[in-house]
């Protein structure tokens, strides 16, 4: 811990550190542990603005958190600062290490915004892509697709789950690598979400019919025996300038659909009843 003095405008050191010892293998300084402090807990106000606010709130401290560069060198350290009054002009400052609650935070993020499977966008960031796409229209012609692997529940009944991840993983990796101007998710099971600029209609159409094709020609082998190819339906609706996007991917499911009732492997813009 670090004791502090707003009247003498002073830190001291008190107390024992295996946190510090534990990073250092040194017993630390003053000196160092300030240089875990982050810039504006050196202001005196700063204190004096704390001590009075938990005064005021009668509150017994508070608290922040910053990252530090590692003694040790490698990635940054995370602590955790409490700040403790004892008077009007005293207080005691507490270092926490919570590096590793950090990382654990770090990868559920990650866990939340990239599907761990195909490594694309899950559903829930490309929500939060398109709500910023949606609202941020002008001039230009944003397109969603939505794409459906055709008999997947027939690969995975004949051919074992394992094989269908396999199906998955594959055609994620052909959409981004063709569509490298696109976002690319994984919507759910076995179907992708796409947005993109486009010029126009015909264009973006003869881009899809471009990837369903690669996708169509991919042979998945199994065993280095058994040989099946893969196809997918595809429906495509612009996003309009105003309008929320579900209204948009909603319409890209059902020109979807309608490649399904219609043979399937092909792809559709939706077209009004």
């Amino acid at each position: 811990m670090i004791w502090g003095n707003i009247k003498t405008k002073q830190f001291s050191s008190k107390g024992n550190y295996p946190i510090f010892r534990s990073w250092t293998q040194q017993e630390p300084t003053v000196e160092y542990i300030h240089k875990l402090m982050p810039n504006y807990l050196y202001d005196m106000d700063v204190y004096q603005r704390m001590l009075k606010e938990m005064k005021e709130k009668n509150i017994p401290y508070i608290e922040s958190q910053h990252p530090v560069d590692n003694p040790s060198g490698g990635d940054p350290l995370f602590i955790k600062t409490y700040v403790h009054r004892i008077n009007d002009e005293e207080f005691m400052i507490f270092f926490l290490d919570i590096t590793a609650e950090k990382h654990v935070e770090d990868e559920l993020r990650s866990l939340a915004f990239v599907d761990s499977l195909s490594s694309l966008l899950t559903r829930r960031a490309m929500n939060a892509e398109l709500e910023i796409i949606a609202n941020s229209i002008k001039d230009e012609h944003w397109y969603v697709m939505m794409i459906d692997v055709d008999d997947f529940k027939k690969i995975n009944d004949s051919y074992g789950h394992d094989i269908g991840d396999t199906v998955l993983m594959n055609i994620a990796q052909l959409l981004i690598e063709n569509l490298p101007t696109g976002l690319v998710s994984r919507w759910g099971g076995e179907e992708f979400l796409i947005t993109m600029i486009g010029e126009n209609e015909l264009e973006v159409k003869k881009k899809m019919e471009h990837v369903l094709q690669l996708i169509a020609e991919q042979t998945i082998v199994i065993n280095d025996q058994k040989k099946f190819n893969v196809t997918v339906s595809c429906g495509i609706a612009e996003l309009h300038k105003g309008e929320k996007y579900k209204e948009a991917v909603i319409r890209a499911d059902h020109a979807m659909y309608s490649v399904k009732s219609s043979g399937k492997n092909g792809v559709k813009f939706f077209e009004k009843k």
